[in-house]
């Protein structure tokens, strides 16, 4: 994974890659958090992970209408 300025992990791309990316971060951390019994901490990283998950959901929906309405509007009239 590419590094940032910082010598932290930068994530790959934006949109939904980005959110692909932090739902697979927050699963991680969501194991450790359970394994060490911290039950607030897993809960709210389940809670971040929902929000992440509903937002790729609502960006692929958005990507689905926009490929659509543009393939209407190509449409020859009739």
């Amino acid at each position: 994974m590419p590094k940032s300025k910082d010598g932290n992990a930068s994530p790959p791309g934006r949109g939904t890659e980005t959110l692909d990316y932090i739902c697979a971060m927050l699963r991680e951390l969501r194991v450790l958090a359970h394994g060490d019994r911290a039950d607030m901490l897993s809960y709210l990283i389940e809670m971040a992970y929902v929000e992440a998950s509903d937002l790729m959901r609502e960006q692929a929906q958005g990507e689905n209408s926009v490929q659509t309405s543009s393939r209407s509007e190509t449409k020859p009239p009739e």
